[in-house]
């Protein structure tokens, strides 16, 4: 898996999928704004998948330790404070 932020042609993270396709990256701390990210997956001869659609989320820092981010019902996230 390549995972691209903000529409960038070279991707930030590569990670593994498991059996069953499922995966995950931990991408650090973000400054407050709103982010997106796209996912491609590379096959079995070299191909690569076409790129998924954008997941976008706003990161909101509220105060000491305490974070939100809005439109996180369509992905799982986990978010842990400093």
């Amino acid at each position: 898996m390549k995972i691209y932020l903000n529409g960038a042609s070279t991707p930030a993270f590569t990670t593994t999928a498991d059996a069953n396709g499922n995966w995950s990256q931990t991408i650090g701390h973000l400054a407050d704004g709103t982010y997106s990210y796209t996912a491609t997956a590379d096959r079995r001869g070299g191909h690569t998948s076409v790129a998924s659609n954008a997941l976008s989320f706003t990161v909101r820092h509220r105060g000491a330790g305490q974070a939100t981010i809005a439109d996180s019902a369509d992905v799982n996230i986990t978010v842990r404070r400093p």
